[in-house]
């Protein structure tokens, strides 16, 4: 004859229930099995390991390695590394595999350039050395007085790190940073 109060209010709470139940259930389907803690704690632990990584000059014993896709590399402790990118003050750094991006300055293309400027204003390095086993075309490029861009990037495996800063200071770590870069097996 009908389900009476008690029943109605007891199907009623199940509906309520029905996506935060749902909802839990999903999250465990998305972390195979981990708990969401576990994930991040998982994904940290790759980003603390110290820095194995040797740079003449430069002491990077308290650096943190982060580990990319074919490669690592380290930064400062102080820096926040992010799924694909880091960032310091000012100074941002991302990373990844194929072509680096390019942007267009005028009519011409080239690798991630800086918002036009006068010819006094700017000051372009490109240059090439070995890091981390293998050759790698650099840039350091300074558009007017506080806009910075640098990069690296390897051939084999295609693979590259580009920065954005504020500063000198900021730039010349970005170009330290890069030459921590070591190659996965």
């Amino acid at each position: 004859m009908g389900l009476g109060i008690v029943g109605g209010a007891q199907v009623k709470r199940q509906l309520q229930l029905l996506p935060l139940v749902s909802l839990v259930m999903f999250t465990a389907a998305c972390h195979g099995g981990q708990s969401p803690s576990e994930s991040v704690a998982s994904n940290i632990a790759a980003v603390n390991s110290p820095c194995r990584a040797t740079v003449e000059g430069t002491d990077v014993s308290t650096w943190r390695e982060v580990a990319a896709n074919e490669f690592t590399f380290c930064v400062p402790a102080e820096w926040r590394v992010g799924e694909r990118d880091a960032r310091h003050g000012s100074a941002t750094l991302t990373w990844g595999s194929g072509a680096p991006p390019h942007e267009t300055l005028g009519k011409s293309t080239g690798p991630v350039a800086g918002p036009a400027v006068s010819r006094s204003t700017l000051d372009l390095r490109q240059f090439s050395e070995e890091i981390g086993g293998r050759r790698a075309q650099l840039f350091r490029n300074r558009y007017g007085d506080d806009t910075y861009r640098s990069g690296a990037s390897w051939d084999t495996p295609a693979v590259w790190l580009n920065g954005a800063s504020r500063t000198a200071r900021e730039a010349d770590m970005q170009i330290t940073i890069y030459r921590t870069v070591r190659f996965t097996p």
